[in-house]
């Protein structure tokens, strides 16, 4: 398992550890057996109580494209993603893992607006991650995000929002 050098903060305060499988810390393969499901799990976590995201990024060794698969957390800071190859190859993986700016806020944000509590402040953080996100999306993404930042009001807790900006990150 590689774990590449990122420059942004997110990324610098997620720490991962104990990625299974691996024999002999990465050394030699583990062995599965064609079209039985991959387990790639890990042990992902972050100083505070910010949220995070991870990925599993896989392919079949000397193959050019790697495919992202998110990966779910579990209990204690375990995460997990599952693939399954149709065919007996040697496949490598890396996990990416970040401290994830719009997940927190929504989390935190459900929490205001449940208890009454949130500011026109808050909602102003999210239009700015709504608007960060709807820079990198695509054309159609894009447009539907930058309406979504002007009613941040009205979508803040929308499940299509959070569906949005999990394929932006």
């Amino acid at each position: 398992m590689v774990q590449p050098e990122f420059t942004a903060d997110g990324r610098k305060r997620a720490v991962i550890e104990g990625g299974r499988p691996e024999v002999d810390a990465g050394r030699f393969a583990a062995k599965r057996i064609a079209g039985d499901p991959i387990l790639i799990e890990a042990d992902i976590f972050t100083d505070g109580h910010d949220s995070l995201s991870a990925i599993l990024c896989w392919r079949r060794v000397g193959e050019p494209e790697w495919t992202e698969l998110p990966m779910e957390p579990l209990v204690n800071d375990r995460w997990r993603a599952r693939i399954r190859v149709p065919e007996a190859c040697q496949i490598e993986f890396s996990i990416a893992a970040w401290v994830d700016a719009f997940k927190t806020w929504r989390r935190d944000m459900q929490k205001r607006i449940d208890a009454g509590t949130a500011t026109e402040v808050d909602y102003q953080i999210g239009q700015a991650l709504i608007e960060d996100a709807a820079r990198r999306a695509a054309k159609f993404d894009s447009d539907w995000l930058k309406q979504a930042s002007t009613r941040v009001h009205e979508f803040a807790l929308d499940p299509m929002l959070e569906a949005m900006m999990v394929r932006y990150p």
